[in-house]
């Protein structure tokens, strides 16, 4: 059994297959296997994927996915390291070309399973799924500090939760191979167990603006930080400072509510238009990075100057509250490795 990790879309699959024989097996690129749900191939390139344990996460769209491929008998590490490519820009898995011709099957929940091969490939992949989770959840609430003394009993059902209600997007099977990708999702109840208790939920705000500075128009609808050039990485927590440090953006400027079904902000390696615009608005501020710092690098340092302009606009209190926050980040880790 193989383990591998890849991102897609949505659950309505939409498939480019590249056929190229390889000791019989036909190699699937990721970047052309993609969703028609309002995005396209230039939006997925844009996404931010990154390996974790047997899988990835998606900082983007907070996707959690794993793929499992068995071969009757035995194991096809070997196949499997030979092809699939040491590149985060080419996520990748291996199929046999008959597969496409049966089971193609996106979007199928465990009732439908149809043979032992199948329902074999399914616990391997919840395994997995619940390895990625606890990593996850490990990893972010010892960041988290005051998160780290919540219930873990809580957290536990939540992943076992969280495995049994994963989706299948794909399953297929051939004489010899039996293939299937799980997806789950870091949003709802897991982040919320996840989350201190110091994150909170903010009323409603009212903006004042007595002097209508700004029409309609020229209203901020969210920002988006470039932290390209300075190395930053995805982290659940991460904060907004400028160079005296002050904070721009945080934890205590977000409402719990929005950080649990979306995250505090969403990462992408490119500023794709529908993408920023899904998350932060049709007008965004822009700021840029000057350097990160504090423990683990969590803190993005902007100009002063930047700052200031944020503090004017009485509507950033509301794009703020809602996590209407997009980072760039840059492109580092392997998917495959």
């Amino acid at each position: 059994m193989v383990y591998y990790g890849r991102a897609l879309l949505s659950s309505l699959l939409f498939t480019l297959l590249l056929s190229i024989p390889m000791g019989g097996l036909f190699l699937l690129r990721g970047q052309e296997i993609a969703t028609l749900h309002a995005a396209t191939i230039s939006e997925r390139e844009a996404h931010c994927i990154v390996s974790l344990g047997p899988g990835t996460v998606n900082w983007t769209t907070g996707a959690i996915e794993i793929g499992v491929l068995k071969k009757d008998g035995g194991e096809i590490e070997k196949e499997v390291k030979n092809v699939i490519p040491r590149s985060h820009q080419i996520s990748s898995a291996i199929f046999t070309l008959s597969s496409f011709g049966h089971g193609l099957s996106p979007g199928r929940l465990e009732p439908h399973l149809n043979n032992l091969e199948e329902q074999a490939a399914l616990d391997d992949a919840k395994q997995g799924m619940a390895r990625i989770l606890e990593i996850f959840a490990h990893r972010h609430r010892q960041r988290g500090g005051e998160a780290s003394s919540r219930g873990l009993v809580e957290l536990k059902s939540e992943i076992v939760r969280k495995v049994k209600h994963a989706e299948i997007l794909f399953s297929g099977k051939d004489v010899a191979h039996q293939t299937l990708i799980l997806r789950s999702t870091i949003f709802g109840e897991f982040l919320n167990l996840i989350f201190p208790p110091t994150l909170l939920k903010i009323p409603d705000i009212e903006v004042i603006d007595p002097e209508n500075q700004y029409g309609e128009r020229e209203k901020l609808t969210g920002m988006v930080v470039d932290a390209r050039e300075i190395g930053f990485e995805p982290i659940l927590f991460p904060s907004v400072v400028e160079e005296q440090g002050r904070e721009v953006y945080g934890p205590l400027f977000a409402s719990r509510e929005y950080a649990i079904e979306k995250g505090l902000c969403s990462y992408a390696y490119l500023p794709e238009p529908s993408l920023v615009a899904r998350r932060a608005g049709k007008n965004p501020v822009w700021v840029k990075g000057l350097r990160r710092e504090g423990p683990e690098g969590g803190r993005i340092v902007i100009p002063i100057s930047d700052a200031e302009k944020i503090r004017k606009r009485p509507e950033r209190h509301g794009f703020m509250k809602a996590c209407k926050v997009l980072i760039l980040v840059p492109k580092r880790v392997p998917l495959s490795s």
